[in-house]
């Protein structure tokens, strides 16, 4: 898996924020405050490069930034989800003939037991 070259400048700016945060403090250029602000704002500043395409707003003075809301991504996920929900739910004969309770997800050792019965009843459908 190749590293992208946005996750190596954002680790970059953030170990070089820290480091300069750091030496100044060792050169008593900053007192205790402004160092803790200094060592904030180099990790946040590679926070905001990592997601720079989502970023709406950024606000140094709180350290924050407001990304935008992918709404119908989730939107579309979770519609996924159902359906494949759906996909894997059994109708309650085949769940009572498991020994399952009725209506819920079957686990997968039920469904491996439901098809090596079906498999086992074609087999003997096929060789009488």
């Amino acid at each position: 898996m190749a590293v992208k070259p946005r996750v190596i400048a954002a680790v970059g700016i953030a170990v070089v924020g820290i480091g300069f945060a750091t030496a100044c403090r060792y050169f008593d250029l900053v007192s205790e405050w402004p160092f803790i602000a200094l060592v904030a704002i180099g990790p946040f500043l590679a926070l905001v490069l990592l997601g720079w395409d989502r970023v709406v707003e950024v606000n140094l003075r709180s350290l924050s930034m407001r990304l935008e809301t992918a709404q119908h991504e989730v939107r579309e996920m979770a519609a996924e989800l159902r359906q494949v929900k759906f996909m894997y739910k059994m109708d309650s004969s085949k769940m009572k003939a498991l020994g399952l309770k009725a209506g819920a997800i079957p686990i997968a050792s039920a469904i491996m037991r439901y098809c090596a019965g079906c498999i086992k009843r074609e087999r003997e459908v096929t060789h009488r």
